[in-house]
């Protein structure tokens, strides 16, 4: 029986748009019996498994997308490039939905998203995604367009476009080269490298409370003067603050001279030993 992986992907997604349009003119194409049957359990490899479907963000996507996309969404955040989320136009499992899309959202994987600047899209490569710029023309609204790299859940036209993305084309009609960093490393492991430049090691984490010990230290952040306008520290009352080590050694100064009286009113107070025979 002829299956999906027996025929090139474009011809294959042709094959099943025209079989679920609504007027099939299957006498147009050379189908033989073992392709009809093949395309008519297309939806069942079109769905996927269930396992690998997911409730994400007021659609469907797979696995890959629902792990990996909020991962860039926080990077993203960190650095700079978007102010509260991604935008997201278009996820998966939508058969028959969008046609400028050609099928390429029929399964998991392909995602359409509003951020798609240069920078953008180079953070999006370095965390594994194909994402590429679309214009207009020939779509209706200029998005970036993409999956994580090395997804398995693509569909016929998804996997055709990973053929292309291979092959260093766009994977579009054009098959004109890919603009931008290319080759990309799998989206798992990518997030795995990010995730290990980010985490901080122990000598890191010493300089950073070294830091934040030496910060605190040198703030003039110790209130100096009362409700009252009495200064507590300092005589000049026009000090409002002080730093920490100011109001340490001014403390210790009124300390040690208060220990000082206590030993002499102590000292007063004894009467003196009577002297030796």
């Amino acid at each position: 029986m002829t299956t999906p992986d027996m025929i090139d992907p474009e011809v294959w997604e042709h094959r099943r748009e025209v079989l679920l349009s609504p007027t099939p003119i299957v006498g147009t194409l050379d189908l033989t019996a073992d392709d009809i049957l093949a395309l008519l359990a297309e939806p069942a490899q079109l769905l996927g498994s269930a396992s690998e479907r997911v409730r994400f963000r007021g659609g469907i996507t797979c696995t890959c997308v629902a792990e990996s996309l909020p991962f860039v969404e926080q990077v993203m955040l960190d650095e700079g490039l978007i102010k509260s989320n991604l935008d997201v136009y278009q996820l998966g499992y939508r058969v028959g939905g969008t046609a400028a899309s050609g099928g390429t959202h029929d399964r998991g994987g392909c995602t359409d998203c509003g951020q798609y600047s240069d920078r953008q899209i180079e953070c999006w490569r370095d965390l594994g995604w194909t994402m590429q710029k679309r214009y207009v023309p020939p779509f209706d609204a200029y998005h970036a367009h993409g999956w994580p790299n090395g997804c398995p859940h693509l569909s016929a036209a998804g996997r055709g476009q990973a053929t292309q993305w291979a092959n260093h084309t766009n994977g579009l009609v054009s098959r004109a080269r890919i603009q931008g960093k290319w080759p990309i490393p799998k989206w798992d492991a990518a997030m795995k490298q990010k995730e290990q430049d980010m985490a901080l090691s122990d000598s890191d984490i010493e300089k950073v409370a070294n830091l934040v010990v030496e910060k605190v230290f040198a703030a003039d952040a110790i209130p100096n003067v009362t409700a009252e306008g009495v200064p507590i520290f300092t005589s000049n009352a026009k000090n409002p603050t002080v730093t920490i080590p100011t109001a340490l050694d001014r403390t210790g100064r009124k300390l040690n001279a208060l220990q000082a009286a206590v030993d002499a009113l102590q000292a007063a107070a004894t009467p003196d030993a009577p002297a030796a025979p």
